[in-house]
């Protein structure tokens, strides 16, 4: 082998220093994660096990389909229109797809409907023949009284109603409105009570060969008034370790309770990451890490796509707004072999991510170094023994 060959293969193998570097900060790191992960499992688990144990919570139960009860800071203005209700709708809300969109809000102990149904026209009943559009809904209280109520306008505007019972329960006042493409409902109950669930029926009047036909539409089933527990929340921000958040779940995903812990000061003044530090953080993982839901205190359903009612798991997850990495760790909550529902606990993991990327960025700073410093010494070797082999042919 000349001796040209022979400098070429000892730096080959030179060049494997950086590389076994690579590979061991990476393996490094998979361990920091995997350790990291299974510690916020662990708590995840502690914190599900002190709320199944506390028997005073009161656990509601949801057999079937369900929409969420706002809570606005504001009571919604009743007029008709859905402009003071865009600051807390959400697709989320509820549970079934069709031509009406139920929406429900609690104020003072006072509910709100908003009800928007898609119609291609807008007919009004005829006095006495209640041959239009027409709603049905059907309102349950939580002692089991079930009460209907019945509007049948004859033009827009204000429309006062009470139940069909003896006790004329609940008297309800609404307005109906017409818009681009069908109309709306706002409507409120004026007697306090605890509604458990709500149901509709809408009768859609339409014309056809001159005369007024009705298509009649209605919920699948009784909607269930999913209420956030003020007592899971307070008992959950109690046991609720540092510097995470955690959001309880019925199982079938909808948020009941919610809290949060935030940082001490030492760990607020910290640097934040970039979107270099990201995707090196994600090199090292060797998978991707993809971009997951925002949660925050307004969220009221878990991803149907990231959640998982009946068994513990870990998510890494990114921000499509700003750099850095997040760490969700997800367990049920069981009492006696029951599912009372879900905890979903998540942490910043950007200190995690500085840390693995400066120890990272060290190592193969002095890999590179030790490898640059052979280099230049075979560089010198090679040089020097070429001026000798040079002088010894002259």
């Amino acid at each position: 082998m000349k001796l040209r060959a022979q400098l070429l293969l000892i730096g080959l193998v030179v060049l494997a220093l950086p590389l076994s570097g690579w590979q061991f900060a990476r393996q490094v790191e998979q361990t920091l994660r995997a350790g990291h992960a299974e510690s916020l499992i662990s708590s995840a688990g502690t914190v599900a096990r002190q709320l199944a144990e506390d028997g005073e919570l009161n656990w509601p139960v949801i057999p079937g389909a369900g929409i969420h009860v706002h809570r606005p800071v504001t009571a919604p203005f009743l007029d008709g229109y859905a402009d003071d209700w865009n600051g807390f709708l959400s697709a989320q809300s509820r549970d079934v797809e069709g031509p009406v969109q139920v929406y429900i809000a609690e104020s003072r102990q006072t509910l709100h409907l908003l009800l928007e149904v898609d119609s291609n026209e807008q007919i009004y009943s005829r006095p006495g023949q209640g041959d239009g559009d027409q709603l049905l809904l059907a309102f349950s209280r939580d002692d089991g009284t079930r009460a209907e109520v019945e509007l049948a306008p004859l033009a827009p505007g204000f429309i006062e109603t009470r139940g069909r019972n003896a006790e004329g329960w609940p008297r309800v006042q609404a307005y109906w409105q017409p818009r681009a493409r069908g109309w709306t409902v706002e409507l409120q109950l004026l007697d306090p009570a605890v509604i458990n669930s709500v149901s509709w029926t809408l009768k859609d009047a339409y014309s056809a060969d001159g005369e007024r036909r009705i298509r009649q539409h209605e919920s699948a089933s009784d909607l269930a008034l999913i209420r956030p527990s003020g007592p899971i929340s307070r008992t959950l921000a109690a046991v609720l370790p540092d510097q995470t958040r955690a959001w309880v779940a019925l199982p079938s995903l909808w948020v009941i309770g919610h809290a949060e812990r935030a940082a001490g000061s030492a760990q607020i003044n910290r640097s934040e990451p970039g979107w270099i530090d990201t995707v090196l953080f994600e090199g090292l993982a060797g998978d991707e890490i993809r971009i997951g839901p925002e949660l925050d205190a307004g969220t009221i359903r878990l991803d149907e796509q990231t959640a998982n009612s009946h068994r513990s798991h870990h998510r890494w997850s990114t921000s499509a707004t700003r750099p850095g990495v997040r760490l969700n760790a997800q367990v049920p909550i069981v009492r006696d072999e029951q599912l009372l529902g879900v905890l979903l606990l998540e942490r910043e993991a950007d200190q995690l991510l500085l840390d693995s990327n400066r120890a990272v960025l060290r190592l193969l700073g002095i890999t590179l170094g030790v490898f640059v410093l052979v280099a230049l010494l075979l560089l010198g070797y090679a040089t020097w023994l070429s001026e000798r082999v040079r002088r010894l042919r002259d």
